[in-house]
């Protein structure tokens, strides 16, 4: 479908004005439709849907980011209990991952994911686990080498 839509000599025909018209290729092109009155509807490269978010290019790139912030917001409403040092190793992982990581994953299951977004929702749940576990980062680093 992505190429079809790219190809510039195509057409489309409306279902509801029989009409044909061409598609073109043009970020800021919009399509009219007349169905009785003239109807407008704007190209974008992005548009958020139930919570999702879906690139024009069939990427998941905002949907990465979305989640990505989306689920660090849901990380600091339960920070009290994630980073609290009166709580068990076994209650906060419950937690985060009842809470959280189901957050970050939501939806993952329909992307086209490549390797940076791996990377990037691998680093953002080590940063949360590492919040919680009170591990800072140059710690981190001095038991690598």
């Amino acid at each position: 479908m992505k190429g079809s839509l790219r190809n510039a000599s195509q057409s489309f025909i409306c279902r509801c004005c029989k009409v044909d018209k061409p598609i073109t290729d043009g970020l800021y092109t919009d399509l009219h439709l007349d169905i009785g009155y003239r109807v407008s509807l704007e190209k974008v490269d992005k548009l958020c849907y139930l919570g999702d978010m879906l690139d024009a290019d069939g990427g998941c790139d905002s949907a990465v980011t979305a989640r990505v912030r989306s689920a660090w917001k849901k990380f600091c409403e339960c920070l009290p209990i994630l980073a609290g040092k009166g709580f068990s190793l076994k209650l906060k992982g419950k937690i985060y991952v009842t809470c959280v990581k189901s957050c970050l994953m939501h939806g993952s299951e329909t992307w086209p994911v490549k390797v940076e977004h791996e990377l990037k929702l691998n680093h953002t749940e080590m940063s949360m686990i590492g919040w919680m576990c009170w591990v800072k980062l140059n710690e981190r680093r001095k038991v690598k080498n």
